[in-house]
């Protein structure tokens, strides 16, 4: 079992999964702050909050990652640095939200579920 499915059922059995996903874009809001820098952190959030609902909903991993790109999306679009930009080619801004949505599913895959930042398996 991977960090990211661990994450996804100890949200699921700590009752923390909400049962629709308006509530996740709340949850979203409050852990992007528009004009914040988007963070490891937030996106690895929306990504552990999308898994825990797909695992509630018994959803595949593709429909997983079509639920997480647009959360990840709003997030990059608060984010400060897109303040001052304007998107010139948006079928390359939105294959890249996408590849960015999957990078951070792979990157939290690639997490020892066992392991601690304080402990690193070397």
């Amino acid at each position: 079992m991977s960090w990211l499915q661990s994450v996804g059922q100890a949200l699921v059995k700590g009752g923390a999964v909400v049962q629709n996903f308006v509530p996740l874009g709340v949850q979203v809001a409050s852990v992007v702050n528009p004009g914040a820098a988007v963070t490891v952190e937030g996106l690895a959030a929306i990504i552990a909050s999308v898994e825990a609902i797909g695992q509630q909903l018994n959803a595949s991993g593709p429909d997983k990652l079509k639920a997480a790109v647009p959360l990840v999306t709003q997030a990059v679009l608060q984010s400060g640095f897109m303040r001052d930009h304007r998107i010139a080619r948006p079928e390359v801004f939105a294959r890249a939200m996408e590849e960015f949505a999957q990078a951070t599913v792979d990157m939290l895959q690639s997490l020892d579920p066992e392991g601690s930042p304080a402990t690193p398996k070397t």
